[in-house]
């Protein structure tokens, strides 16, 4: 009998931990589905609050348009229309059509409470729109809005409302459905109790006030969150007790809530339990045997309680750790970034001769496309997976890829391999399409074909595929002379972080993602990627990509004329002998068919011997006939420096050479160069591998240098000057420099403080017109700055200084803590002449 009575207590005693730990694992459950649902609400209004100070601050003195209006919103599934109107409520411009020029009643949408500023919410409407809402007529049964409203000046002083229509039911889209419909809800409501989205109509219908709810007594009270028991009674008289779960901020104008129904729960609960109150019964007949099962289940049980709240703990401290790694990672790099980018940008603004502005254009663009990569690379990571979508822009596909090819001459040089470009005359010039993404694709196959060739060449060639009224279909092949991949291993490359030996990695390294990368943004392209190789034979990767081919008009607009791509060289062929001068069999086809292409059938040297007796023939015949070499510069290097001293400088006038070279010129080639400038020959140097347009441009130019052969370009002046005196708070030296250079450029007087103190210190004793503000800076950083210097403007009567964020911070929760901060702008790194010409403009 003890034993029955002690194994009737210890499953008691079970059964009643048991249904307590169900109650609070519920309650986390509610308190965590109310801290989501939170997160959720308040990113939908601040996206709502953005968009109507987006929208307000690109408004002029007129009214915006329709259009300007719908533009706006039409990313946001979750806004139904976007309304500006006077403080009496009418209607100056909407989204919606028909409703401009009517009023609106603030207190039937809930709105005639003065709440400064700040962002305010309405009523719950059974309408879809204001056109509705006006007509009076109208109730939807399943079709609501919620409007939010927030007051503010424009650019010509008038101060408006902005009026956001929003889908109520998106507040709690996703939530209701982890609920029970019937007995739980979530649900949102005012400061006054009034329900504006719920879930359910039983407990908590819509538009319905609950002034005695305690919820809202408590947020009264400044309780931001918390949890409490609450007994409701519906229409049919039928209780429930409710455990809710409530959680609002002071800057949001709703508050949301979960409410469980602990009757449902303890139900649930004695319906899972009645296993083990047989078991309990079973017990008394088998002692030992059921209370050591009764033990295992408890244990395990325990243990599944303490895995779920440490998988929860970590999954919150792993998005948290995600998030600042995003914000520091993209901090770390922009900031060399922007010293890489301004600093090319200020020299591409001095005086320079066409050498070094090409060295410094690929500098540039090769940051900028690191800049745009890194920035995809972050967004593609905050919003997940296949949200990455590929660019339109106008482009010039032959100098993509001679640029991408270009990225690679300097390592090329270094292995001795040869580097070819191949593209057929009839492949469109201008497209429209992702350069960028494509050049990504080019790199990386140029990469691994550079990477893993010891000897040999590398060509790109591309081909006309497919063409019809609006797209053309392109193919791109890669070929090289490499170690090759095993017909076994050939699939293994496009998977991620694979690659086709292990002794690969160790030898030449890489993570093993660029082929995978460059595969998905094929068919972004709406293309395929192939593979064919032999192993130590070479490899050759070729992908199809299809562009589309720009309007008549937008051709029209771009600085080369359309006569200009599609005219060939028929006058100078009449007029001048060309000849090709190159022993390379592959360079020496691919330059026949560039200037096949502009009808000009050259004379073919492919031995230093044959070079020679040439140019003494061409010397014998005296002619006044011009004549234009096109030779490749280890070819020029078998002329002697002495042989053309030796000759009559008169008969040197009539001849041209286009020099074509690798990523440097050598010295004898250079000073032989240099001799026969002095000595009439007109000169240019082009570097390999070289376009149609690049070649074409080089023969025009010939007939129009001087007969030093050198073209110097002007400095590229600012496009307008600025007076005011500028404090630039910045930690690191190279972009204090750079800041301080870039502005002066633009007739600006700059101090630099290179700290938060010190930008507090100097507040105190100078007058400033704009500070540019970093906000990460060791000790005070940028927001305590502002915040410090905005307190001392106040306190000591001060005029109040503009302060322009000015960061490699690029996620939205810096700008919401820089606005906060006292900040009017954000500028993110790095910032470009005409970034920094806007912000002048705005405030000087």
């Amino acid at each position: 009998m003890a034993v029955a009575v002690f194994i009737a207590l210890l499953a008691g005693i079970y059964l009643w931990k048991d249904r307590q730990d169900t109650l609070d694992r519920e309650g986390v459950r509610g308190d965590l589905l109310a801290r989501i649902l939170f997160n959720h609400v308040s990113r939908t209004l601040e996206s709502s609050s953005a968009i109507m100070t987006v929208a307000n601050q690109g408004s002029s003195s007129n009214s915006p348009t329709q259009s300007q209006l719908k533009s706006a919103i039409e990313k946001s599934s979750f806004i139904r229309s976007l309304s500006m109107l006077t403080v009496d409520g009418r209607v100056l411009a909407s989204s919606e059509e028909g409703v401009v020029n009517q009023s609106v009643s603030w207190q039937q949408l809930g709105l005639e409470r003065d709440v400064g500023d700040d962002l305010a919410a309405g009523r719950w409407q059974p309408v879809r729109n204001l056109f509705d809402l006006n007509r009076g007529d109208v109730r939807l049964k399943d079709i609501a809005f919620l409007p939010l409203s927030m007051r503010m000046k424009r650019a010509d002083g008038q101060v408006v409302r902005w009026l956001v229509l929003i889908n109520p039911q998106d507040l709690i889209a996703g939530f209701a459905e982890s609920v029970d419909d019937q007995c739980d809800a979530v649900y949102v409501f005012d400061y006054a109790g009034r329900i504006l989205a719920s879930s359910s109509q039983r407990w908590f219908p819509h538009d319905q006030l609950f002034t005695d709810m305690p919820a809202v007594k408590r947020v009264a009270k400044n309780q931001d969150f918390g949890r409490y028991i609450d007994i409701l009674k519906d229409s049919k008289q039928f209780s429930e007790h409710l455990e809710v779960h409530y959680r609002t901020a002071a800057q949001l104008p709703l508050t949301v809530a979960v409410a469980i129904s602990r009757s449902r729960v303890e139900g649930q609960w004695w319906l899972s339990s009645k296993g083990i109150i047989g078991m309990s019964v079973l017990m008394l007949l088998t002692t030992f045997v059921l209370t050591r099962h009764v033990a295992a289940i408890w244990a395990r049980r325990e243990e599944d309680r303490l895995a779920m709240s440490n998988a929860l703990d970590a999954a919150e401290a792993a998005n948290q750790a995600k998030s600042a790694f995003l914000a520091q990672m993209s901090h770390e790099i922009r900031t060399p970034i922007n010293s890489m980018v301004g600093m090319t940008e200020l020299a591409l603004g001095t005086r320079l001769n066409p050498e070094q502005k090409d060295y410094l254009e690929m500098s540039r663009t090769a940051s900028q496309s690191l800049l745009r990569l890194i920035d995809d690379i972050l967004d593609f990571t905050r919003l997940g997976a296949n949200r990455l979508t590929l660019d339109q822009t106008l482009f010039d596909l032959h100098t993509a890829c001679q640029q991408s090819l270009k990225g690679f001459a300097f390592q090329a040089e270094q292995k001795k391999i040869d580097l070819y470009l191949d593209i057929d005359s009839d492949v469109p010039q201008l497209l429209m399409g992702d350069p960028l993404r494509l050049g990504q694709v080019l790199q990386n196959l140029l990469g691994n074909a550079l990477k893993f060739s010891d000897t040999g060449w590398v060509k790109l060639s591309v081909r006309k595929k497919e063409v019809n009224e609006h797209q053309v279909v392109c193919g791109f092949e890669v070929t090289d002379t490499g170690i090759g991949i095993p017909a076994e291993k050939i699939q293994l490359i496009f998977s991620p972080f694979s690659q086709a030996d292990d002794s690969v990695n160790r030898k030449y390294g890489g993570s093993g993602l660029g082929l995978s990368i460059a595969k998905n943004l094929v068919q972004l392209m709406h293309g395929e990627m192939k593979v064919h190789s032999r192993l130590n034979e070479g490899s050759s990767f070729s992908f199809t990509a299809t562009f589309e081919i720009p309007s008549p008009e937008l051709l029209d607009k771009q600085i080369i004329p359309k006569q200009q791509i599609s005219r060939g060289f028929s006058a100078i062929y009449h007029s001048v002998d060309v000849i090709l001068v190159e022993s390379n069999p592959f360079a020496r086809e691919i330059l026949r068919n560039l200037l096949a292409a502009q009808q000009i059938k050259p004379l073919e040297i492919v031995t230093p011997v044959a070079l020679q007796s040439c140019l003494e023939a061409w010397l014998k015949q005296g002619l006044n006939r011009q004549t234009l070499w096109v030779i490749d510069h280890s070819m020029l290097a078998y002329i002697e420096s002495a042989y053309l001293l030796a000759q009559e400088a008169s008969k040197w006038r009539s001849l041209s050479w286009i020099v074509l070279s690798d990523f440097g010129l050598n010295h004898d080639v250079q000073n032989l160069s240099a001799l026969a400038r002095t000595l009439g020959v007109r000169v240019m140097n082009l570097y390999k591998p070289v376009t149609g347009l690049e070649l074409q441009n080089a023969l025009t130019s010939l007939t129009q240098r001087d007969e030093v052969g050198e073209e110097i370009s002007k400095p590229s002046p600012f496009k307008a000057k600025h007076v005011g005196k500028i404090l630039v708070v910045e930690d690191t030296p190279m972009n204090q420099q750079l800041a301080q250079w870039t502005l002066e450029k633009l007739g600006c007087t700059v101090e630099i403080a290179d700290s938060g103190e010190a930008a507090v210190q100097k507040i105190q004793s100078n007058s400033y017109d704009l500070i540019l503000m970093d906000l990460q800076m060791p000790g005070m950083d940028g927001l305590m700055a502002t915040h410090e210097i905005r307190h001392i403007e106040v306190t000591q009567a001060l005029k109040m200084t503009p302060i322009v964020a000015m960061t490699a911070h690029v996620l939205d929760e810096d700008r919401v803590l820089a606005k906060k901060a006292g900040m009017q702008d954000f500028l993110i790194k790095p910032v470009s002449a005409d970034e920094f010409q806007r912000v002048l403009k705005q405030f000087l």
